[in-house]
């Protein structure tokens, strides 16, 4: 027997009656049966998974247009100093925090800065943002590693020009000094929202370098810089997957996914670079689009060659992989309560401890 079917006898054991061990074994089916017709039946699970990954590209096409003006030298004047860092800073402390890190070495300011897709419920997102704003200020010795004596710290949000104007409203009515910058798509340029508010109240919403804020007038950037980030939907992750085995019959090495990884994420350390190696390779196998051969390497799984094809089997298997697994979950959190719900009843018949028969 394995571990389920060994916990699944211990339980009727434990619950002993008859009559209790008949109900749950009803209701246990019942509970699968409905979950499975769910799963089976309901297509926006599904199209959920789908829109999850879509809004991933839009959230790496803002955080690339919002990075790429300090990466690319000659968008941004040199003298200005300011420099792209890394993406997911506090990553390294195992905090999920803030999309990226921008500094200025020579005024030893730094700039935390959190991309956004979408702005549904701005104030949800000024709050979510007050909160990372904490965990940054409890860890300020982090920021020291790059610069020091740290001299000012200061908060982007990047949305969507479409969005900006809405998000500027809020974050103004707010108490939050948040600054706001926004990225057009289409025209491929990333700009500072300017604050239609008090004077004061605009000072808090703008650069401390005003240098910096008349720079960010329409720079021209680019939604391409990276085609993942660390905290990218897995999907966007494996995709570097699709072609790596180009001309090489569907084989490839670690050091091969490593080294693709290592381009992408070349701010990061030798040991973040090895964890999220392993991490899409573990989870391109767990979806059986990768096997590991005998010689240690390892093979595309796919009907395909070409890797806008397999891109779309790979989002396949991942969502029918996920939609498993979230399944499994919710059959096992619904039979725990079941299992609850007939150990209570249990106890009401027994009405007092005395009659309560003893567990070995």
């Amino acid at each position: 027997m394995n571990k389920l079917q060994d916990e699944e006898g211990e339980f009727l054991k434990k619950l002993g009656l008859a009559d209790l061990q008949r109900e749950y074994k009803q209701e246990k089916d019942g509970i699968i049966s409905k979950i499975e017709r769910e799963y089976e039946t309901n297509s926006q699970l599904y199209e959920n998974k789908s829109i999850g990954i879509k809004e991933d590209k839009f959230h790496k096409e803002v955080l690339n247009a919002a990075i790429f003006p300090f990466v690319q030298r000659g968008l941004l004047p040199q003298t200005l100093d300011y420099v792209y860092v890394r993406s997911s800073p506090l990553s390294e402390r195992k905090l999920k925090n803030v999309d990226f890190l921008i500094v200025s070495p020579s005024k030893k300011i730094a700039i935390f800065g959190e991309a956004k897709q979408s702005v549904n419920d701005p104030s949800r997102i000024i709050d979510e943002m007050k909160q990372r704003i904490a965990v940054i200020n409890t860890n300020l010795d982090y920021v020291e590693k790059y610069i020091t004596p740290i001299s000012k710290i200061e908060y982007v949000l990047v949305v969507r020009s479409f969005d900006a104007n809405n998000m500027s409203k809020a974050i103004a009515r707010s108490s939050a000094n948040i600054i706001l910058w926004h990225v057009g798509l289409q025209e491929q340029k990333l700009s500072i929202f300017v604050p239609s508010t008090s004077a004061e109240r605009r000072a808090s919403l703008m650069h401390y370098d005003d240098k910096l804020n008349r720079a960010l007038s329409e720079v021209s950037t680019s939604t391409e810089l990276r085609t993942f980030f660390p905290e990218s939907h897995p999907v966007t992750k494996m995709e570097l997957l699709t072609g790596i085995d180009k001309g090489r019959d569907d084989h490839f090495t670690l050091n091969e996914v490593k080294s693709f990884v290592k381009q992408e994420l070349d701010n990061l350390s030798e040991q973040e670079i090895d964890i999220h190696t392993k991490e899409i390779i573990e989870q391109a196998i767990k979806i059986n689009f990768v096997r590991q051969t005998e010689d240690g390497n390892y093979k595309i799984q796919s009907r395909f060659k070409k890797p806008s094809s397999r891109y779309e089997e790979l989002k396949e298997k991942w969502i029918k992989y996920s939609l498993e697994i979230e399944k499994q979950e919710k059959v096992s959190s619904e039979i725990k309560l079941l299992k609850d719900k007939l150990m209570e009843k249990k106890r009401t018949i027994y009405k007092t401890l005395e009659d309560f028969p003893k567990e070995d």
